[in-house]
């Protein structure tokens, strides 16, 4: 597995930095994926983490969402380590597209990518108008807004990783970690959430 990016400039402040793994090792079902691995992931840095199956891919960026935690070594985001950061604060910060979403309830569209909203309300409040306008907005950009009201288990694969897609954009992070977000995607709407992630980084 290899990252591919892009240093920040050499005199960076300490935190311009998104990302600073740490001599991390990491062993799944009794294979090491990552010995001592190091790596500085800069803010506005468009990253890409290359390797044949099973090289660990998808566990790196689990690493980096606090989904597994590092058996060996240390992850900062902006020179703190992952560990102390509240879920809520860290979503936020870092939103996680993974290869393929399962949903166990056939919630609409519209109310999953709603959940991209959860980490902004206060315990027992309940959605703004402001979240359903950020949802439709999303949905609009991706061209998917008349399914706002379809069952997210009766679409389409590309369009429910379009949906997907559109729950990690009103989480409003700083972040987005993509596991091969344009898997199930035809051509069009390859070069449309690759537009958009352009301009989100611009």
């Amino acid at each position: 597995m290899t990252p591919h990016n892009t240093p920040p400039p050499p005199h960076s402040p300490p935190d311009a930095f998104g990302f600073q793994v740490k001599n991390v090792s990491f062993s799944y079902a009794q294979k090491l994926l990552f010995k001592d691995l190091s790596v500085t992931i800069g803010c506005r840095e468009f990253c890409s983490v290359v390797g044949p199956n099973g090289a660990g891919k998808s566990t790196f960026l689990k690493l980096l969402t606090r989904l597994l935690e590092p058996q060996v070594g240390q992850i900062l985001l902006a020179n703190q380590p992952l560990a102390d950061y509240l879920h809520r604060d860290l979503a936020r910060k870092i939103t996680y597209v993974p290869q393929e979403s399962f949903f166990a309830w056939d919630f609409t569209v519209e109310e999953t990518v709603l959940q991209g909203r959860y980490s902004y309300l206060r315990p027992l409040e309940r959605y703004h108008s402001s979240d359903f306008d950020r949802v439709h907005a999303a949905l609009g950009r991706l061209g998917i807004e008349a399914l706002a009201k379809k069952g997210i288990n009766n679409i389409s694969s590309g369009e429910r990783q379009l949906a997907v897609i559109a729950r990690s954009l009103v989480q409003e992070p700083s972040i987005i970690l993509l596991d091969e977000p344009l898997n199930h995607l035809d051509l069009a709407h390859q070069y449309q959430v690759l537009s958009l992630l352009t301009e989100l980084n611009s």
